[in-house]
């Protein structure tokens, strides 16, 4: 049960679904830090996604919350810093509230479709 005054953010790393072919380097990425948080309600969610074994750096780093793209405009206040140069991308979700709640993963542009587990 989750207290109506903590959201709780579960991360994994991207996996995908599709073997590679031989000779070909699949990009996957991490999420820094502890595999679970409880943040409080109203305070911000700050995850940082680091691309890994990626051949060149990633054009974009997409967010996913349960499987599905994290919608930028549904809400407000979420935003997203990718840094090429570094291969991260930062998902920062001011004021969390208890709907915020839920499993977050990452992919780099130029991976397969991650699967996430809830």
């Amino acid at each position: 049960m989750i207290n109506r005054n903590l959201a709780r953010c579960g991360t994994t790393a991207a996996r995908n679904r599709k073997p590679a072919p031989d000779n070909t380097e699949v990009s996957k990425a991490k999420i820094l830090g502890n595999s679970e948080l409880f943040i409080k309600s109203g305070s911000d969610i700050n995850l940082t996604c680091v691309a890994l074994q990626s051949p060149a750096p990633p054009s974009f780093i997409y967010w996913y919350k349960g499987g599905r793209v994290v919608n930028y405009s549904q809400r407000g206040g979420i935003s997203v810093l990718t840094e090429r140069q570094t291969k991260t991308s930062k998902l920062v979700i001011a004021r969390a509230m208890p709907s915020d709640s839920g499993n977050y993963t990452c992919s780099p542009s130029s991976s397969a479709q991650p699967t996430a587990q809830e």
